[in-house]
């Protein structure tokens, strides 16, 4: 088989075990990548947004980039960043980002775009905030989701139109009584990944607490973030980077009651295209 049929069929399954790495192109390449067509199209299947990345020029600021990147990534408290189980990270260089997307202001270096792969809005952002933990959440959930929220809302309604009302009535028990109804919890798990930004919209509507402090949607996220690492290794890594997968010391390993969830850690080695 030669590489054009077998790109042909891996494309077409964005959740297959390394897909990432084995699509990396050719940096002289003036074709836009096969990796990046496979995050289009898992943002178009799964309702998410596309937060592009323009990396720097420098290859020193290029890799505290992407090890700031990657931190984000595996901070244990990950799956706070709410407004990141709601898109699809993409790592692109200058040139690659004007292949793609087209012309760019210069100045700008975050690139959200709808899920069907348009811009809906672009703008600066440093490595500092990148490297904090509370910066990068407080910069990153305005940016998606619209400064009054608005943004996620209309993106939520026309994923409301594809629900049928069973999952509907699903999660409104699971808004009440968490994973105590196993068949709704279970239908909810098995839709989560394609309805995420409608959930976290809801939660919103619901009560006015951030995602993070709501108990129902922290074990939800959690159990969908295991559950489809069963199909892809990291459902949330960032298309365009390549990593290590390191073993983990489990911090608690004398007791035997509790058994660490990560039981890998993730280092940074390049992006795609140098």
């Amino acid at each position: 088989m030669d590489r054009r049929a077998f790109l042909s069929i891996v494309a077409g399954s964005p959740l297959i075990f390394g897909l990432r790495e084995l699509l990396a192109q050719d940096p002289a390449s003036k074709v836009v990548p096969e990796w990046y067509l496979a995050a289009l199209k898992r943002m178009k299947e799964t309702n998410r947004f596309g937060l592009v990345f323009v990396l720097p020029e420098g290859a020193k600021e290029r890799i505290r980039f992407g090890k700031a990147l990657i931190a984000r990534y595996q901070d244990p408290p990950m799956l706070d960043y709410e407004a990141y189980w709601a898109v699809v990270v993409i790592c692109l260089t200058r040139d690659l980002a004007a292949l793609c997307l087209g012309d760019l202001r210069a100045e700008d270096n975050r690139i959200l775009l709808d899920p069907s792969g348009k811009k809906v809005q672009s703008d600066r952002t440093d490595i500092e905030t990148l490297e904090d933990r509370r910066r990068f959440e407080l910069s990153l959930r305005p940016f998606v989701y619209g400064k009054d929220g608005q943004r996620l809302k209309d993106l939520a309604g026309e994923i409301e139109k594809t629900m049928t009302p069973e999952l509907r009535k699903a999660v409104d028990s699971v808004a009440e009584r968490g994973a105590a109804d196993g068949e709704a919890w279970a239908t909810t798990l098995r839709a989560a990944d394609a309805i995420m930004p409608w959930i976290i919209a809801d939660i919103h509507r619901r009560t006015p607490r951030v995602v993070q402090q709501v108990p129902w949607m922290q074990s939800l996220v959690r159990a969908w973030f295991i559950d489809q690492s069963n199909r892809e290794p990291d459902p949330c890594l960032p298309f365009g980077v390549e990593i290590e997968l390191l073993p983990f010391k489990d911090p608690c390993p004398s007791c035997g009651l509790v058994q660490f969830g990560y039981a890998r850690t993730r280092r940074f080695v390049s992006f795609y295209v140098k």
